[in-house]
């Protein structure tokens, strides 16, 4: 099991997986999030490469419209 922080809270995972298949497991719409990883901006071009690691923390921000 890995551990992880996503938004602050802790979460175990089985595996270790990329930020797509999070993004998806957690069903958030990809064009509508940025993802924080470890403090810094992780560009979308890098989901499919980067891997979750033990303690890695994570931050989602969604985009939402409105007036």
């Amino acid at each position: 099991m890995i551990n992880i922080y996503i938004n602050g809270q802790s979460f175990l995972i089985s595996r270790s997986c990329n930020f797509v298949e999070l993004i998806q497991f957690l069903k958030l719409k990809k064009d509508l999030v940025v993802v924080e990883h470890n403090n810094f901006v992780l560009p979308k071009n890098l989901w499919s490469q980067t891997r979750l690691e033990i303690n890695d923390r994570i931050e989602f921000v969604t985009i939402v419209g409105g007036g």
